[in-house]
């Protein structure tokens, strides 16, 4: 995320974010995307917002490295004993580094026409064996909420697209609606795809 409107929402609003729990979609998101990760896995949690993610992750025994280009997100999540850093989607270049990347209503942050780079970097990050997580909101357009923050929707079957377009395969996947945090109830898919 590199939009100065969304990041300045997010450092406003980061106290709202932090005392939010855990729905039970995300629960069973997470249960999906650790299952088959190694013991002691090495996560990033991509666009890890404060930390809510990464620490529940931590507590089951995994490594968990966050980046996220809120400083007040960053803040949050290292105090949640994440190794967290400030930084956008288009700065990540790690190699082959995590077992597993988790994006949770993180990339949809990128525009429509972002997406694959964004995309193409989280998969770079992954080792071969590794597991990719993504939950985003549907539609066709970029469009901005009233709360301010720039996002990028997709289909379904877009998303499917972007995934092989860069080698990876969905092999878990839930659809719904879902109350975000500006009010609205929206369209979702949550994906675990792994290499082809």
């Amino acid at each position: 995320m590199s939009d100065r409107e969304t990041i300045d929402c997010y450092n406003a609003r980061a106290a709202e974010y932090t005392a939010l729990e855990l729905p039970d979609s995300e629960i069973r998101s997470m249960a999906a995307f650790v299952e088959g990760l190694p013991s002691g896995a090495h996560i990033l949690d991509l666009g890890c917002g404060p930390g809510l993610h990464g620490a529940a992750f931590l507590s089951q025994g995994f490594e968990v490295s966050g980046l996220d280009a809120s400083v007040a997100f960053v803040t949050a999540a290292t105090e949640r004993g994440l190794s967290a850093r400030l930084g956008s989607f288009f700065e990540l270049d790690d190699y082959a580094a995590y077992d597993g990347v988790w994006a949770s209503f993180s990339l949809l942050h990128a525009s429509r026409a972002e997406f694959p780079d964004v995309l193409a970097r989280a998969v770079r990050a992954l080792r071969p064996d590794g597991r990719l997580y993504i939950s985003m909101k549907l539609g066709t357009e970029d469009f901005r909420d009233a709360m301010g923050r720039l996002y990028g929707f997709h289909t379904v079957e877009e998303l499917h697209k972007a995934l092989g377009d860069v080698g990876m395969k969905v092999i878990w996947q839930e659809t719904g609606r879902e109350r975000g945090f500006a009010g609205t109830i929206d369209p979702v898919a949550m994906m675990v795809a792994i290499h082809e």
